[in-house]
């Protein structure tokens, strides 16, 4: 596809030089902004422990709250049923868990628990603790029977009766 332009043939290299020089620029920019990111990364990751890394991390009150609830728990695997109203607190809160049977997902149902089971809730705002009576109030009213483990606002360790 070769322009005329005053008698001559504009070259083949005219066409591709701005598409060549385009991608070099936004390849140098990309490369500029991962080292300057791998440098924030190195800065707040480098040479911590894994309890200090977590702490790090975006989800540090989650992580601590985790690590409390951990400390409670049995050392034997139990089965966990986690809530909460943001899946990526879910999944984080499930695997911090592990290695007990943890389940994140689709138990929302005091039924689908036997007594022994735990429940550990982060910011979960359909489901109460009521410590007088010591229930777990759901979403449609029904009650089940717990003692807390770890009741914090927001959070908390409950096992069922």
């Amino acid at each position: 596809m070769r322009q005329r332009r005053r008698g001559g043939a504009l070259p083949a290299w005219a066409l591709v030089l701005p598409f060549v020089v385009g991608w070099i620029v936004v390849d140098l920019r990309w490369s500029a902004e991962l080292t300057a990111k791998a440098a924030q990364t190195w800065q707040a990751f480098a040479g911590r422990t894994l309890d200090e890394r977590h702490l790090a991390m975006e989800d540090s009150d989650l992580y601590r709250t985790v690590s409390l609830a951990r400390s409670q728990l049995p050392g034997t695997p139990q089965r966990i049923f986690v809530g909460s109203d943001f899946d990526v607190f879910r999944m984080r809160a499930a695997y911090y868990l592990y290695p007990h049977n943890v389940l994140p997902f689709g138990w929302y149902d005091a039924k689908a628990m036997r007594p022994g089971d735990f429940v550990f809730l982060y910011q979960k705002a359909d489901m109460r603790f009521d410590a007088t009576n010591h229930a777990l109030i759901w979403p449609d009213g029904s009650k089940s029977t717990v003692t807390a483990v770890l009741a914090q606002t927001g959070a908390g360790l409950f096992r069922v009766e």
